[in-house]
């Protein structure tokens, strides 16, 4: 298996090389200057289809449908090509006709080179977000860059230090993502000063901020407990001291507590201390509850999701400390898995979906200022 992920990564890694040096003006002729301005899509057709016809088999969702609708818009040709002066993607999919070689986006089928699909977005010169993907039936390959981005947003993007190890279980983990920040994690000046956010949930309280948070998150999904009405969900937000989150979380409790008359009730796992708001009862199964690691703050939905998420040891990505910034990983097969328990509790009836894709995985690491994201749709015929 892991010998199987490090091959998908060199393959992924050699698709961003290869789109990089279209971004470089690496090919002749094929510099980005050349190109029209708007969305752009040159792809061969019958991979693109074969990927379109998998997803449409998803009939019941708006994806499908979308899919099911794309697959009847290719045109009857070996090679296809799409143009959106304005950048409009729904105009973009009215444009798809069959390439042509020698036309206003030669260049631009030219930097595809032997990728089975590439597309632009608008942007000027060197600052456009460009795409490149191999394609295997219901599998895909995708590897996009994302020129500089600036701003006070840009902050919360991956930055250039690794995401790190895992924090949380990886026993009946659903889904999974892990981000190591580019800046300061300081979520309460995101929430504006009377805001309701503010009122009800104190969310600008100094918990939030930049001075306690170091910047990594860790977001983990579970299957739920047998007759749950939800699944267990837990957070995990690095600290920078864990006496400083200590003293910022229990003022922040304090706050919650007279603000809706509440009550805490502690909790303790292992040598991990926290607490719970048992009586938070907004939506289903909510008593949410935290514990402070060394490292972290531990947020669950409820004691269960908390627990949980302390009790065992984490996923086997927990020793893979490399580049990538940010990860994120959702095994299908799980998520049908709890799809059904909670159908089960709920009493509907509905069919199952039957996904094409057993996992869908994505890493986004920083070059140069660039993001470069990593995209895999692993079929679910994969062994």
């Amino acid at each position: 298996m892991r010998a199987s992920i490090h091959r998908r990564r060199i393959r992924a890694r050699a698709l961003l090389a290869a789109l990089a040096c279209g971004l470089l003006s690496c090919r002749e002729p094929t510099p980005e200057a050349v190109w029209p301005h708007g969305a752009l899509l040159s792809a061969e057709t019958q991979p693109l289809a074969a990927l379109l016809d998998a997803v449409a088999g998803l009939e019941q969702t708006p994806l499908g449908r979308l899919a099911a609708e794309l697959r009847a818009a290719l045109p009857e040709c070996a090679q296809l090509e799409g143009h959106a002066p304005d950048g409009d993607l729904h105009a973009l999919v009215a444009s798809l006709r069959c390439a042509d070689a020698s036309g206003p986006l030669a260049a631009f089928h030219a930097a595809r080179g032997e990728t089975d699909l590439t597309f632009a977005l608008p942007g000027a010169p060197g600052r456009r977000v460009q795409g490149a993907a191999d394609l295997d039936g219901a599998g895909a390959r995708l590897a996009v860059i994302w020129p500089v981005l600036e701003g006070p947003r840009a902050g919360l993007l991956p930055g250039d230090a690794p995401a790190g190890a895992d924090r949380l279980a990886g026993t009946e983990r659903v889904a999974h993502g892990q981000l190591r920040a580019a800046g300061p994690l300081n979520l309460a000046a995101w929430v504006p000063e009377g805001s309701q956010g503010d009122r009800l949930f104190r969310l600008r309280s100094e918990l939030f901020g930049a001075a306690v948070l170091d910047g990594s998150v860790e977001v983990a999904l579970y299957l739920p407990e047998a007759g749950a009405e939800m699944p267990r969900i837990a957070m995990a937000l690095g600290v920078r001291h864990s006496g400083a989150a200590q003293a910022a979380v229990e003022h922040f409790l304090d706050e919650i507590e007279a603000a809706w008359s509440l009550r805490r009730s502690p909790f303790e796992h292992g040598a991990s201390r926290g607490a719970c708001l048992p009586d938070l009862h907004l939506v289903p199964e909510l008593a949410p509850c935290y514990a402070l690691t060394d490292a972290a703050l531990v947020v669950g939905w409820n004691p269960a999701s908390l627990r949980h998420a302390l009790a065992s040891s984490p996923g086997a990505a927990g020793a893979d400390t490399d580049r990538a910034a940010a990860r994120f990983d959702i095994d299908l097969a799980g998520v049908a898995a709890a799809d059904a328990r909670l159908t089960a509790v709920h009493g509907a009836e509905r069919p199952a979906l039957r996904w094409p894709w057993r996992r869908v995985r994505a890493e986004a690491t920083r070059r140069s200022g660039d993001l470069e994201i990593d995209l895999a749709l692993e079929p679910a015929s994969a062994s």
